[in-house]
């Protein structure tokens, strides 16, 4: 398996002249292609374009075919073997594997936006939360319940997804860019999470208020409520 771009050419003495052959007996590969499997013409690319070169793509597959013969060449004589290349055709262009990186934290993303909603369902439904709620001194006034705290959580966690999801590919190779938005996702995650907890941990807050406070607010108050 050739790792790099694997270069080749379609003439004989050019081939010979990379052989080796000239110090001690060369070798060179002679490749059998079809149509459809042949490598990328770069000769009107090249530095040198006599040296008619052909280059196929990373991961190529050498498999030997026929038998080993010499031919006596201008550098001296080589050894010639006969393969077939096999191209590895699922190697990604450069822009398919942008795309999986983004796709790849997004999908990340967004299974951990699920798991932040049931946990928030499930929390706000026991008995303590519902006690705490109760306690609220507007109990019963505004219509907000803690349902309604869940929601503001998870509403603001799907706008800093939706953020996300408008960074250009490209962007998501840069590192500082792409750890940008990994610690905004885990942020915004924590603070979905401390939204709901702060308001249940602290009686002195009201849960009109709490409805409308930022995640990153939330997730600081929380953490000096937790450091008195």
């Amino acid at each position: 398996v050739e790792f790099g771009l694997l270069s080749t050419t379609t003439d004989r003495n050019t081939a010979a002249a990379y052989s080796g052959a000239r110090d001690q007996r060369g070798t060179i590969f002679e490749i059998e292609a079809g149509r459809i499997d042949v490598g990328a013409s770069i000769q009107d690319l090249s530095q040198y374009p006599g040296e008619r070169e052909f280059l196929w793509i990373p991961l190529s597959f050498l498999e030997p075919h026929g038998q080993i013969y010499l031919r006596t060449t201008e550098q001296g004589v080589v050894t010639m073997v006969p393969v077939r290349v096999m191209p590895n055709f699922k190697t990604s262009t450069v822009e398919a594997a942008l795309a999986k990186k983004k796709t790849t934290h997004l999908a990340s993303f967004r299974y951990l936006l699920e798991e932040v909603r049931e946990d928030l369902a499930q929390l706000v439904e026991t008995p303590a939360a519902e006690e705490r709620f109760r306690a609220d001194p507007e109990y019963g006034r505004g219509g907000l319940t803690l349902t309604s705290l869940c929601q503001s959580a998870v509403k603001q966690l799907e706008a800093v997804l939706e953020e996300q999801v408008a960074v250009d590919p490209a962007d998501y190779a840069v590192d500082e860019v792409f750890q940008r938005l990994t610690s905004g996702m885990m942020a915004a995650v924590a603070g979905a999470d401390s939204l709901v907890r702060y308001f249940l941990e602290d009686h002195s807050q009201l849960l009109r208020f709490m409805v409308d406070k930022r995640l990153i607010t939330a997730r600081r108050e929380r953490l000096a409520f937790h450091r008195r």
